[in-house]
């Protein structure tokens, strides 16, 4: 590592890395420090597993990385996911084969409307907000448990709305970890570098960033990502699972993704996973808990493993093995697994301080658009980027006509 950079930060989310690749490809010295793991200690985030929509990701995303690393863009390959289900109890639905729920031409005007959005809010994020405040749709149960279940948040809204019904036009699942590492060879194959490391801090002196700390060494740079969470009192907290299981276990017709109604005691839906390989299926499940409770967490992972054992029978007879990614420390929730129900949009006095809350510093909240899941990390990445480049007056902002 240099002692400067142009742009230096540090976090456990997607949003910085995404910044700082971008910003590489543009000529920008870029320092991320992921601190969710270090060299010597596998992060908790590898067998975490979300969504992307194909239509964000090939025509909003990798058009936009295209131009600075091509290599880049090829190898963004997410796998596609083939069948999504809605099971609730008695029911078991193909979402896309539900003629009244994925017209093609509803469909398709849902697409292009969420893509609009999407690409205006990357030089104005503040938009996606108030449309995501808005109450979607009426729907039915199943319809309700599938929006909720494709949401890192508790009730997805109209912006959650659209991309699910963009998501019926074709979806990818993206490893968290693997993604992040893909990035990170990215930007330390150009100006940049990617390390993982802990214990990372940005010092600040009379409210102005003075550099990132770790141990006895200081790094400057032009601009600072920091990760600030400022949520206020309604928070949620999202647990994952993953399992290995004889493929046999695995019931006829059950889909590659298949979000299950909530357990018994429970408020949202469990989201599956499944990949197949050879003999073996690994299952990564997921769910949100609508509060922080350390006395109730082995209950949580208890009903969560019960409601699948409902749709998989025979799972514990053919479990190779599972594990639970540790959502806390120190008896205390860890920030990367909390999001927030009520995210406010700015009024136009505080749209600036949104995104850059302290001179030269930019925040890299993963969970600004926590309704997106990590399209919405993606999302705030290229804000991220943009904002620095218009605080430099230029006028080659990404997503700009």
């Amino acid at each position: 590592m240099k002692k400067s950079y142009d742009v230096v930060g540090a976090g456990e989310s997607l949003s910085g890395l995404v910044a700082c690749v971008l910003l590489g490809g543009k000529g920008f010295s870029c320092l991320w420090i992921d601190t969710a793991a270090d060299n010597q200690k596998e992060s908790y985030q590898n067998n975490i597993v979300g969504t992307v929509t194909a239509d964000f990701f090939d025509k909003c995303f990798r058009p936009l990385v295209r131009p600075i690393d091509l290599d880049l863009a090829e190898s963004l390959m997410p796998q596609r996911i083939g069948a999504v289900q809605s099971i609730v109890p008695g029911t078991r639905i193909d979402l896309a084969a539900e003629e009244s729920f994925c017209d093609p031409v509803r469909l398709t005007e849902c697409s292009q409307k969420y893509q609009d959005i999407v690409k205006s809010a990357m030089n104005k994020p503040w938009q996606t907000f108030n449309i995501e405040k808005t109450a979607p749709p009426a729907l039915e149960g199943w319809q309700l448990n599938a929006l909720n279940g494709f949401s890192r948040t508790l009730r997805g809204g109209k912006l959650s709305y659209l991309r699910m019904m963009t998501a019926m036009r074709g979806l990818y699942r993206l490893g968290y970890g693997e993604f992040k590492d893909v990035l990170g060879d990215s930007l330390a194959s150009g100006k940049g570098d990617y390390v993982k490391l802990g214990g990372v801090n940005l010092k600040f002196s009379n409210n102005q960033a003075g550099g990132l700390k770790f141990g006895d060494s200081l790094l400057k740079g032009r601009y600072y990502l920091n990760e600030m969470h400022d949520y206020g009192r309604s928070e949620c907290l999202s647990l994952y699972f993953s399992y290995e299981v004889d493929q046999e276990a695995i019931p006829v017709g059950m889909a590659d993704m298949a979000i299950l109604s909530p357990p018994a005691g429970m408020v949202a839906p469990v989201t599956l996973h499944i990949s197949r390989s050879g003999a073996i299926a690994h299952i990564n499940a997921s769910t949100k808990v609508d509060k922080y409770d350390a006395a109730q967490m082995d209950k949580y992972a208890a009903r969560v493993r019960d409601r699948i054992v409902q749709v998989i029978p025979f799972m514990d007879n053919y479990k190779v093995r599972g594990q639970q990614a540790d959502a806390c420390e120190d008896n205390r929730p860890k920030q990367w697994f909390l999001s927030c129900e009520n995210v406010k949009a700015p009024g136009f006095l505080g749209r600036k301080k949104f995104i850059n809350p302290a001179e030269k510093v930019f925040a890299c909240d993963r969970l600004k658009d926590a309704g997106l899941d990590i399209e919405g990390e993606i999302l705030w990445g290229v804000c991220i980027a943009n904002g620095i480049l218009k605080d430099l007056n230029r006028s080659d902002r990404f997503g700009c006509p």
